[in-house]
Parts: C-alpha cells; structure tokens; sequence
C-alpha cells in the first residue's frame, strides 16, 4: 500500500519469498497514493472490482509451512517484509492479509476472516 501523498512507479520491483522472486511488476506499473495493489496466483483467480495482477512467474507458490515475503525496488533494496508460520498458511487458496485491510499496522490474518 501506498502510505505517502503522490503516486509512484513499481515498474521492475519485485515480491520475493525465501525460494526467489515470484513476481516482477511491468513497466508502468503504478501505485496510486492510499491504494494496493493485489498480487495473485493466476489471472483466473482475480476477481472483480479490485485493483490487482497475476504472478509474472505463472503462480506465487508460497510456502505453506511457512515463509518469508519480501517486496523490493528495482535497485534490489527491501522496502517491506514479513514472515508467516504455518498456521496462517494451512488453507490453500486463502490469502493473508492485513486486518484492519490496507492497515501498515495492522495485524495478519486469513483474508476469509474479514469481513
């Protein structure tokens, strides 16, 4: 999520785990000020009404038993990471999110557990 007042360019950062990265975003990509933008598996899962892409490599394919996230710029340098354990990664197809959703604080959750 974009937390500051003007827009950005994302082009060429990527969103990594501990295997490698998993998405590389394109060209022009941009990120709007207070808006995300959503990272999925595959095309045909995204559904309507959000703002969001599908994994350049062809799938994220995060660990279940546990991972590291990472989102990096272009120079390589991190700019947000997390860690997440099993527990939170037991159900295929369900993402984690933050709750409050688009919270910078706010504390990871299963996104099914949000209203």
């Amino acid at each position: 999520m974009s937390t500051g007042g003007t827009a950005i360019s994302i082009a060429g950062w990527t969103v990594r785990d501990g295997s490698g990265v998993r998405h590389t975003f394109a060209a022009g990509t941009t990120l709007q000020p207070g808006k995300a933008i959503t990272v999925f598996g595959g095309a045909s899962s995204i559904p309507g009404g959000i703002v969001a892409v599908a994994a350049s490599t062809g799938g994220l394919n995060l660990a279940n038993s546990g991972d590291s996230v990472s989102l990096r710029d272009s120079a390589g340098a991190t700019i947000q990471s997390m860690s997440y354990s099993s527990t939170l990664a037991n159900s295929d197809g369900v993402s984690i999110n933050r709750s409050p959703d688009l919270n910078a604080t706010g504390a990871w959750v299963k996104h099914n557990t949000i209203s």
